[in-house]
């Protein structure tokens, strides 16, 4: 295998690691911090809030690669749109507008940081 296809892919498979996991956490703890409700939480890919963000955050950082950077825009509206009969329904969370916000400007915030480490690690050879 050409040494330089096993580098890119190392690569990419170090950034989309910490898109999954540590990003998680960086965002859910965040929220955690942030929220006044105080309510426990418990980490779990199981959430459906962490697997959405996982995914928006996979997909920004696929769209990067591929150099649709205006798909990004179209992914974030995409969602915005979907959740937005959550942002009327005033009696299920009043802190929901703001844990939402929150979370897509940090995910975005970590795939911007991931993009960063990509771009350092170009000059690295892993293998």
């Amino acid at each position: 295998m050409n040494i330089e296809i096993l580098n890119e892919t190392l690569r990419i498979l170090i950034c989309v690691f910490i898109l999954i996991i540590p990003s998680s956490l960086f965002v859910s703890n965040l929220i955690l911090i942030l929220n006044s409700e105080k309510q426990s939480y418990t980490f779990s890919f199981k959430d459906e809030g962490t697997l959405i963000g996982i995914l928006e955050r996979l997909l920004i950082f696929n769209l990067f690669l591929l150099d649709a950077l205006s798909s990004i825009g179209l992914i974030i509206a995409t969602k915005t749109m979907v959740r937005y009969g959550q942002f009327e329904e005033l009696g299920v969370n009043k802190n929901f507008r703001a844990k939402y916000l929150i979370g897509t400007l940090s995910s975005v915030h970590c795939v911007t940081f991931v993009l960063l480490v990509y771009g350092l690690l170009e000059n690295i050879n892993i293998v």
